[in-house]
């Protein structure tokens, strides 16, 4: 798929696999964010440190997956790596950010129905290969 400018990237993916049912997925692409909002998750505390970044960035790396989780309903997971134009990088999990100029994303599916279930002890929904 291409995002055009304003498009909230997480938001559209999201929308695109409810739209086509889309259980399970391999999620990749590249392309450019406006105040992108990145976020690293803490065992310990089961917090997620959330940072906006400012400005525009190109997105060197966008992957992720598709799980389906409570009522059968996808969830897209994703993790960026950001570089501003001094080319330095932000890495982390993708909370927010909204397309700048394009961006151009393959979502793969999975000819799988796996689910994604909460851990307490992880304190996160993750891969349930159980069920």
């Amino acid at each position: 798929m291409r995002l055009d400018p304003g498009d909230d990237i997480l938001e559209t993916i999201q929308n695109w696999c409810q739209g086509q049912k889309m259980l399970n997925a391999l999620v990749s692409g590249i392309g450019s964010a406006e105040e992108p909002t990145l976020a690293h998750y803490s065992r310990v505390t089961k917090k997620f440190i959330q940072k906006q970044l400012a400005g525009i960035y190109e997105v060197t790396s966008l992957v992720g997956n598709v799980g389906q989780v409570d009522g059968g309903q996808p969830l897209v997971h994703l993790h960026a790596t950001l570089s501003n134009e001094h080319m330095s990088a932000y890495g982390g999990h993708l909370v927010n950010g909204v397309c700048s100029a394009t961006a151009e994303i393959v979502i793969t599916p999975l000819e799988t129905a796996f689910r994604k279930t909460f851990d307490d002890d992880i304190g996160l929904k993750i891969w349930d290969f159980d069920d």
